[in-house]
């Protein structure tokens, strides 16, 4: 039989010939390959190109120009501090909760609006002014009106105005003679000529409520020579100057200038014995402008001053008698009954009454 003709009968054969002869090829494989030459093993799919599998991506939708975490995201899908603000445009990380923020994400308690140091969640005084130094409330000087004057403290040169009293540009109010004001009556306001006057601000004169005494303080202390000069003739208008004076000579014990020196009444603690300079106008505008010679509460028609005067024998007969004998310096009187500055009585006298002032 030719060869040709041979082999075309042994065709229909050789495919069970083959898988006769031991193959371990997988039928079901050859069949899918044979029904599907094309088809391929396909990978894990990434619709964002950010790198991980959608299935493992919290964040679809990435954008190409931003970096996804492991989780898929990209700051621009993340909150991290809550705050409806995503990362790519917080500025402010870790807000903290509840707090309300601005576009970029900022809590008041991460903001400083007026840069003086005091962020927004504290600062009672926003918008303070630069170059002026805020309190640990965020307040600057030109922000602030410790007495409630109306004039911030800035300008105020009269700290500590009682309320509602009226006031002027520097904050200071100008009391009426006559008016209780820091701690008694007001009786003089200085005036341009007068050394203790300060252009733009209100300063004065204050009589204590009442007499410090009526009797049993003489101007200088037991054991003092009382016709000894301690001043010379060297005595001030300020009736402050005198009293610190007699107080550094004399020291202790028990006399007028101490008294007042010593005294503390009303909150204040720096009264003293006026001088005749002052004394005088206390005589004049209180005394003898008050419905009666007590309205203000003098007691008595002698008041001591923190001067020295001569003592010359002006007296009734039974004075000059107690005093014939006596020349020398006397502490200086006023007479109340027609404000009149006496030529003295003893340093050591009893009789007299003293009345402590203080300016302002």
């Amino acid at each position: 039989m030719p060869m040709k003709m041979m082999l075309r009968s042994l065709l229909p054969f050789i495919p069970v010939l083959l898988f006769s002869c031991g193959s371990d090829l997988d039928m079901d494989q050859v069949s899918r390959d044979l029904s599907n030459p094309t088809e391929q093993p396909t990978s894990a799919l990434d619709s964002d190109n950010d790198g991980i599998p959608d299935e493992e991506d919290a964040c679809p939708g990435t954008p190409n120009t931003e970096s996804a975490d492991a989780n898929g995201c990209a700051p621009s899908q993340k909150d991290s501090d809550n705050d409806g603000v995503n990362d790519a445009l917080d500025t402010c990380a870790n807000t903290p909760e509840g707090e309300q923020t601005n576009a970029d994400g900022c809590g008041p308690s991460q903001l400083d609006t007026d840069n003086d140091g005091i962020n927004d969640l504290n600062d009672e005084c926003p918008e303070s002014p630069a170059g002026e130094n805020a309190d640990a409330s965020g307040c600057t000087p030109s922000q602030k009106d410790d007495d409630n004057d109306g004039v911030s403290n800035a300008l105020d040169t009269c700290p500590d105005t009682p309320e509602n009293q009226p006031v002027n540009e520097q904050g200071c109010h100008t009391p009426a003679i006559g008016e209780y004001f820091q701690g008694g009556y007001v009786f003089y306001i200085f005036q341009p000529e007068d050394d203790r006057y300060v252009e733009g601000e209100v300063h004065g004169l204050i009589a204590a409520p009442e007499d410090l005494a009526t009797s049993d303080l003489p101007w200088a202390p037991e054991g003092a020579a009382p016709e000894s000069p301690i001043f010379n003739g060297n005595t001030s208008l300020n009736g402050e100057i005198n009293t610190q004076y007699i107080v550094d000579t004399y020291g202790e014990g028990t006399y007028a200038a101490k008294a007042c020196y010593d005294l503390e009444l009303n909150g204040y603690d720096d009264w003293y014995l006026g001088s005749d300079f002052e004394v005088y106008y206390l005589c004049q505008n209180l005394y003898h402008a008050g419905e009666s010679p007590n309205a203000y509460g003098f007691g008595f028609d002698h008041y001591w001053t923190s001067n020295e005067l001569g003592v010359l024998a002006k007296k009734n007969a039974l004075e000059k008698v107690m005093i014939l004998n006596f020349e020398g310096i006397g502490g200086s009187t006023i007479y109340f009954d027609i404000c009149e500055i006496s030529e003295g009585f003893r340093k050591n006298s009893k009789i007299l009454a003293t009345r402590a002032i203080r300016d302002f």
